[in-house]
């Protein structure tokens, strides 16, 4: 009977951080976008994963010439785990130069970083991938 209290005691803990981790990564993708949303590339940068640092600053010239008229998080799927996800967002924006209004599905990857607690972009580009 202690062995079977100990081992529900050790899957309660486990719950707990993988909800725990659930309610960072949504705080992180959001507030993410947001910078992006923004164009705060210096807030956007805390996000990304150290390793990813230098190709994602050559690419910020990507973010040049576009206006955010909208953008959403629609979904945010983690692993069984909780230790990499996928997150998908609704982009609605235009060019600087035109008038047309385009949208597009762009989807981000998350990677959690035991040593630092905390979530990270997985990603060399600002604007994800398709």
């Amino acid at each position: 009977m202690g062995k079977t209290l100990l081992a529900l005691a050790a899957m309660a803990v486990l719950l707990g951080c993988q909800a725990g981790r659930r309610a960072d990564l949504e705080s992180s993708v959001e507030s993410y976008v947001r910078a992006i949303s923004r164009k705060d590339t210096r807030m956007a940068m805390a996000y990304v994963s150290p390793q990813y640092q230098v190709a994602y600053q050559k690419n910020l010239h990507l973010l040049e010439g576009v206006r955010f008229s909208h953008i959403e998080v629609q979904t945010i799927f983690p692993d069984e785990k909780v230790e990499n996800a996928v997150a998908s967002v609704f982009v609605e924006f235009f060019s600087d130069t035109g008038s047309e209004i385009r949208t597009a599905r762009r989807n981000f990857r998350w990677a959690y970083e035991p040593k630092i607690k905390t979530w990270v972009l997985a990603e060399t580009n600002p604007l994800g991938t398709n």
